[in-house]
């Protein structure tokens, strides 16, 4: 049984829209998966992309958004972005993989990791990075995405002086 990502009521399968709230699921099922990855956005995404991870799916997605002058592209790629991180998130990832890895040429393994990128699965990931470290990670966002100097001197200005 799934949930609606918007208000959490319980769907049936290939319900097209929620009962309760109205939301438009017919953007889950897979046929709408097929047609993403059919947009050239999204092919420009897998291919700037370096770890087969979520998150960094969803990174570079939200840096494509941002340099896309096109709105309805805008828009596109926002709802992709919304679906990713909704509950439906991992499943529709998943959905996703098998064609990142083809586009990359990663191997998917039949466990539905990907080989070479063990790190991802380690459970002694460090869960909490310092203040310091996340605004780093911000800044890098910054620098390859458009000229953006006044939200690194912000940046900048939060970091902790060593």
């Amino acid at each position: 049984m799934k949930f609606c990502p918007e208000c959490g009521i319980k769907i049936v399968q290939n319900q097209k829209y929620c009962h309760e709230c109205g939301n438009n699921l017919s953007l889950l099922h897979p046929k709408k998966i097929n047609e993403i990855q059919n947009k050239k956005w999204f092919l420009k995404t897998i291919n700037k992309i370096n770890s087969p991870s979520k998150v960094s799916l969803i990174g570079y997605l939200t840096l494509t958004q941002i340099d896309n002058k096109d709105i309805c592209v805008e828009k596109e790629i926002e709802n992709e972005i919304l679906l990713l991180e909704s509950s439906y998130g991992e499943e529709r990832y998943s959905a996703h993989l098998p064609f990142i890895c083809e586009v990359k040429g990663w191997t998917l393994l039949p466990n539905g990791k990907v080989s070479g990128f063990d790190y991802l699965y380690n459970q002694d990931v460090k869960v909490k990075s310092s203040k310091n470290e996340l605004i780093e990670k911000a800044e890098f966002l910054v620098d390859i995405s458009t000229p953006r100097g006044i939200l690194k001197k912000v940046l900048k200005s939060m970091k902790d002086p060593q």
